[in-house]
């Protein structure tokens, strides 16, 4: 998020706070926080994808639902790299 915010962006980042409040070990609730994520996104003027630590399943629904959508998706790396 770090990177976003010097970046000038106004990250969201669904995987760090909804686990927090919602059990990720329950796969109804990571269902919901996944669902939930998704629908934020709708919202969002861009899908940011940082590849550093792989691509999640859950960062492929987002990047899917983010083609569906039109809305943009950015591959970066933590180097500061687009890629």
């Amino acid at each position: 998020m770090l990177h976003s915010i010097a970046n000038g962006e106004a990250p969201f980042a669904s995987h760090l706070l909804y686990p927090q409040v919602l059990n990720d070990s329950l796969e109804s609730e990571r269902a919901l926080g996944i669902v939930l994520g998704l629908v934020w996104g709708l919202r969002a003027a861009a899908t940011v994808v940082y590849v550093d630590r792989g691509i999640s399943e859950g960062m492929r629904l987002g990047i899917a639902a983010a083609r569906e959508a039109g809305r943009p998706v950015v591959y970066r790396s933590l180097d500061g790299a687009n890629l």
